[in-house]
């Protein structure tokens, strides 16, 4: 089963986001500059916007290099890929993919 998904790439619409696992950690950093386990995720979605396929890795960081590896390994070339801003998601993902980012706004909480 493993290298029949390692050989499926995704396609279409696809969500790549990050996401970390560990216990609660206080008085340290969080989000990006962490110490706990970085994971990266990419999903595929349908049109009418319905998860399809879900592939995710685990990363040693979240540099434009590792997330340019992931993509290439998993999201098939010229797939339209949705993101946040963050900075090693955006020259990788410029380079053979669609890419469309929004940025987050702390003042309203909402994705502009």
């Amino acid at each position: 089963m493993k290298c029949h998904e390692e050989r499926y790439l995704l396609d279409g619409i696809v969500e790549l986001n990050d996401t970390y696992l560990g216990a609660p950690t206080h008085s340290q950093k969080r989000g990006r500059g962490t110490k706990k386990t970085k994971i990266i995720v990419a999903l595929s979605k349908s049109e009418a916007g319905h998860p399809m396929y879900l592939k995710m890795t685990e990363v040693q960081n979240l540099k434009g290099v590792t997330v340019g590896k992931f993509a290439s390994r998993n999201i098939h070339q010229g797939a339209k890929i949705e993101s946040d801003n963050a900075r090693g998601y955006n020259r990788p993902l410029a380079q053979k993919y669609f890419h469309v980012f929004k940025t987050y706004n702390p003042e309203s909480g909402q994705m502009n």
